[in-house]
């Protein structure tokens, strides 16, 4: 039997970031398909059927994390999507994002939620 690994849309402006991240959720058991504009990334989830969930910075040129998530979610309203950004969250009545993280402050508890609620059977370290 072949466990799948989930697939995560991962979106970041910068380079160094979006890589970084890739690598550290792809040690944890997941598939990246990284993109580093918010326009590429609505692309993406719009031309592929196997996207299980996003993380996604909140600053970026053109959209910004909340657009994208709300993006997102039109297309499929039980993807979770987490933001991981440099700022605290805005004030949102009803956030279009399951949870937010601290750059660099809570990427254990990230991996956690992912591997939650993407059912990720990868390394259990973080």
């Amino acid at each position: 039997m072949q466990i799948t690994r989930p697939t995560l849309l991962v979106v970041d402006d910068d380079a160094a970031v979006l890589e970084t991240l890739a690598r550290l959720l792809q040690h944890y058991g997941f598939d990246v398909v990284p993109e580093n504009d918010a326009v590429s990334a609505i692309a993406a989830i719009y031309a592929r059927d196997d996207i299980d969930g996003m993380v996604t910075d909140f600053e970026m040129p053109g959209f910004n994390g909340a657009q994208l998530a709300r993006a997102a979610k039109d297309k499929n309203p039980a993807m979770p999507v987490f933001i991981c950004s440099g700022i605290n969250p805005p004030e949102f009545d009803s956030p279009p994002w399951d949870g937010w993280f601290l750059k660099g402050a809570h990427v254990t508890e990230l991996i956690r939620q992912l591997q939650v609620v993407t059912g990720a059977a990868g390394d259990n370290r973080a």
